[in-house]
């Protein structure tokens, strides 16, 4: 099990233009099944990333994820991305006290990551067709053991570098600051809190969400709202979740 942790010293949430970035790099090197071929290691980090801001997720939640658990169709009328995060009750309350399996589907704005999930699944299922998680290449398991915040991290820096984007002197970007970025820009969209503790799997009032993840510095941006806005929008184009009131 890998428990929620204090923020690092001089650790900044990523900024969701950053993510952004990050995001539509991903969706530019997988447009193609040869380009996603020829980049596979690199597209796996952009990818890691980019779906682990946008769910706000823990590493481990992300790198933990069966092949079977993220699904992507960019020609779907509705949902073009589905992820099926597993839940789990911590000490901390984390995960709203609601083990279980959770779908995340989201709409057709996210057609051309649908597009780069489904090249990169391609390309990795013919190099590693025994993998058993979305995001292992060859030579890799992962497993409950793993050091996620590190293995996430490192995908971090490789997508920082390859985007040309680092933090502030002084300050760094860590795997943690994916889960707070997303939080801090959902915040400024201005998403619910309730719908933020859903997502993330915060617990109901959650105080760590609070103090530890939502940076009141973070501004609105058109790449917040790019991410986390339809989560407000009618029905029709919101994901297939029943969310709290």
């Amino acid at each position: 099990m890998q428990e929620e942790i204090e923020p690092a010293p001089h650790e900044l949430p990523l900024p969701a233009t950053v993510a952004k970035a990050i995001y539509d790099r991903a969706c530019a090197l997988g447009a193609t099944a040869a380009s996603a071929a020829d980049n596979l290691s690199l597209l796996r980090a952009l990818l890691a990333v980019a779906i682990c801001f946008m769910t706000m997720s823990r590493p481990i939640s992300i790198l933990l994820l069966a092949t079977t658990d993220l699904t992507a169709d960019p020609d779907s009328a509705a949902h073009c991305v589905t992820v099926t995060r597993q839940h789990v009750k911590t000490d901390h309350g984390i995960d709203r006290n609601q083990p279980g399996r959770f779908p995340l589907s989201f709409p057709r704005r996210f057609a051309g990551l649908a597009t780069a999930l489904r090249n990169f699944t391609a390309a990795r299922a013919a190099v590693y067709p025994t993998a058993t998680h979305f995001f292992e290449l060859p030579g890799e398991r992962f497993t409950e053991n793993t050091n996620f915040g590190d293995a996430l991290g490192r995908m971090l820096g490789t997508a920082l570098t390859t985007v040309s984007l680092q933090p502030p002197e002084g300050r760094v970007y860590t795997a943690r600051s994916l889960r707070s970025g997303g939080a801090s820009a959902a915040e400024m969209v201005p998403l619910p809190r309730s719908k933020i503790e859903f997502l993330g799997g915060w617990a109901v009032d959650s105080k760590r969400l609070s103090q530890h993840y939502i940076s009141r510095a973070t501004p609105p941006t058109y790449a917040g709202r790019f991410f986390f806005d339809w989560l407000i929008l009618p029905l029709a184009d919101n994901m297939a979740l029943d969310f709290p009131s």
